[in-house]
């Protein structure tokens, strides 16, 4: 099976990007559900795993296109649609958590019969789900049809340095990610301790019970941010100890205060670019919407992974005791074949194991209608061979891109897939991976520049690589694959070209 034509691929490592939970989302995205918000749905999801690690999820083309064309239309016109998309998410960023914690918490999992977990574990993906509905066409679909048309524009305009303009004017300055409120609540309760005499924290226990009780609640909101998808990595206690005890000895009153005039000056000079263009207002509403798309994308990596921690750790885990399945394998099981095992009272075969490895080890899964079906073996690779999917790494000399922050720059290459191996990344090293997140920000304060396999202009990495100043290049979708530690490799992000030296 081969739709007409399939969208370009997006590629994150499987080992930290487990097929399930991600793709209760995409599957979704096929079904009747979706055509009362965006008049269509997706005909055909693909999801392939292969051998080098690396999960691709393409989808089909035209569908992508018509709906992004469709919702960008919407920004363009309905300029109160995107905030009443926020404001749903927002009102619902802790309902699967929440969720997980009142009904499949570590205590409650172990007194229930295996038919009640069944119905719970439907439960939050259905919510899973519907979350998903709500929050990602809008920035994933409708996101990449606004970006091409502002580009499109400041290009036919001859905008000069059209890709550092779009950078500047689509920045999000009004809304909070998590990692912005995350460091901004902490600096708040760091400068309390401060007045309170105290100069080093040595453990949360030691700090007076009203301080302690406010540390305790922020680790207990933001201690899930480096889990992702299923990194298996959670801040403790010392991680935020040792963060206090860094911005008490840099003057945290002072940092607050250089932090909020550094954000009115980029405010500042966003608005005075913005008033200077004279965008026609089509233009300028998607302008806004960029900004805003960016923040709801942010609200979805809170939501959902916010809750992986106990899927994964507490869930997953008492399921595959019960089922007499590895918890791991479980990222690759529908939910309605984990229900049915349950509901059963069943264990797993030998022969479903089995199928569970070969889905992780090389497989293609094609989700029609909400309904998921499987190629493997010779048809797998066959399938991923001819999408471009099967490459040869050593062939590659040279890597394409997006430029999302501009500059050059020489290093060796640190190849990082998940956060705790950023650590090796040293000062002038080159950073590659599939995408950042909050967690990778020291690494990329140390490296000379920074490589992505995923991401647009609006993406974490972009955003990040901009406010530090950091050659940046984006999008490459094999970079991953083709590079690996101790590759000396030459940046040249104004043209979005990497080679190898």
């Amino acid at each position: 099976m081969r739709p007409r034509s399939l969208h370009v691929f997006r590629a994150r490592p499987k080992a930290v990007v487990p097929l399930f939970p991600s793709s209760y989302c995409t599957g979704y995205m096929t079904t009747d559900r979706i055509v009362k918000d965006y008049g269509m749905p997706i005909t055909s999801y693909i999801v392939v795993n292969t051998d080098e690690d690396l999960l691709a999820i393409i989808e089909t083309e035209n569908d992508f296109q018509e709906i992004g064309r469709r919702l960008a239309e919407r920004f363009k016109h309905e300029p109160r649609y995107l905030k009443e998309v926020i404001k749903w998410c927002e009102e619902h960023k802790k309902m699967l958590r929440n969720y997980l914690q009142e009904k499949l918490n570590a205590q409650i999992i172990m007194t229930r019969s295996n038919v009640e977990i069944a119905k719970r574990y439907h439960e939050y993906v259905q919510l899973y789900r519907e979350f998903h509905q709500r929050n990602t066409p809008p920035w994933l679909n409708g996101g990449e049809a606004a970006e091409k048309e502002v580009i499109a524009y400041l290009n036919k305009e001859k905008i000069k340095d059209a890709d550092t303009v779009f950078a500047t004017i689509t920045e999000n300055l009004e809304y909070e990610s998590e990692a912005a409120a995350e460091e901004r609540e902490l600096l708040e309760l760091c400068i309390k301790i401060q007045k309170a005499g105290i100069s080093k924290v040595k453990s949360a226990q030691d700090l007076p019970n009203g301080l302690r009780k406010a540390l305790q609640k922020h680790i207990d909101e933001y201690s899930s941010i480096p889990f992702g998808y299923n990194s298996g990595v959670v801040w403790d206690d010392k991680h935020f100890v040792d963060k206090i005890n860094t911005i008490i000895a840099n003057n945290p009153t002072k940092t607050r205060k250089d932090k909020v005039e550094e954000l009115d000056l980029r405010i500042q000079k966003r608005d005075l670019l913005m008033k200077q263009l004279k965008l026609p207002l089509e233009i300028e509403r998607l302008v806004v919407a960029l900004r805003q798309l960016t923040y709801l994308q942010d609200l979805k990596k809170t939501t959902q992974t916010r809750s992986h921690p106990l899927l994964q750790l507490v869930v997953h885990k008492e399921i595959g005791r019960r089922i007499g399945a590895p918890a791991w394998l479980l990222s690759y099981a529908p939910c309605d074949e984990i229900e049915e095992l349950l509901r059963k009272g069943s264990k797993a075969t030998v022969a479903y194991v089995k199928l569970l490895q070969q889905r992780h080890d090389f497989s293609v899964m094609i989700e029609q209608k909400g309904k998921y079906s499987w190629l493997y073996g010779n048809q797998a690779r066959e399938f991923a061979k001819v999408n471009g999917l099967l490459f040869d790494a050593k062939a590659v000399k040279e890597i394409r891109g997006m430029v999302a922050s501009k500059g050059k720059a020489k290093g060796t290459v640190k190849v990082c897939r998940t956060s705790p191996e950023a650590a090796k990344v040293k000062q002038g090293d080159i950073l590659v991976t599939a995408m950042t997140t909050p967690d990778f920000i020291p690494a990329m304060k140390r490296a000379a520049a920074i490589i992505t396999d995923e991401g647009g202009i609006t993406c974490h990495a972009a955003i990040v690589s901009r406010e530090l100043g950091k050659p940046c290049v984006i999008g490459t979708k094999i970079a991953t694959k083709a590079l690996k530690d101790g590759d000396i490799v030459e940046v040249d992000a104004e043209k979005g070209i990497v080679r190898k030296l």
